[in-house]
């Protein structure tokens, strides 16, 4: 889905608003608990490493006012277009869908992949202002940075004790590393 609003440089927003079949909100409620203590699921969704942010939410109130049922909301902030993050998403985490939107007014299920992404795109809200640190980096750009940026000060720490053919070995060395980073 071509949303203007929930896309900036590399980076893709997406928030999914859901009503919650009746009492599935203790479900919910327990899968939440769960995953502050078993990180597991956050482990699942890493492996996709275009990431830059996601939660779940329950939602029983909107501007004030108490909705008729308590929603699911997710939202989340990847690299790429919105057809291949929610085919990864399916691929990768499909128990973690079930046991999430399966508690959802019409929840469709990961396969097929087209009926679900109908589904999202149906409950998809466009943001109406989407801001981004980096636009033009990816999450591994970000994470190759992160890693890299200690190594930088130690060289810059030990520069002024280098003669210029040991800094530049030492350099070389830095870049290399950084461009095999993640």
């Amino acid at each position: 889905m071509k949303r203007a609003g929930n896309r900036r440089g590399q980076a893709t927003a997406l928030t999914i608003l859901t009503p919650v079949r009746p009492r599935w909100h203790l479900w919910l409620r327990a899968w939440f608990a769960l995953a502050r203590v078993l990180p597991l699921q956050r482990w699942t969704l890493l492996r996709l490493q275009r990431i830059h942010f996601a939660r779940f939410a329950l939602v029983s109130r909107l501007d004030g006012r108490r909705l008729h049922s308590r929603h699911l909301l997710f939202e989340s902030n990847f690299n790429g277009n919105w057809h291949s993050y929610l085919e990864a998403f399916c691929q990768v985490f499909p128990k973690g869908m079930w046991g999430l939107w399966g508690s959802a007014w019409g929840w469709p299920g990961v396969a097929p992949v087209k009926g679900f992404k109908d589904w999202v795109e149906r409950n998809e809200f466009e943001a109406s202002h989407y801001w981004s640190a980096y636009p033009e980096a990816t999450t591994r750009d970000i994470l190759a940075a992160l890693d890299t940026e200690p190594r930088i000060r130690a060289l810059a720490q030990a520069a002024p004790d280098m003669d210029p053919e040991r800094f530049e070995a030492a350099w070389a060395d830095l870049v290399s590393a950084a461009v095999r980073a993640p």
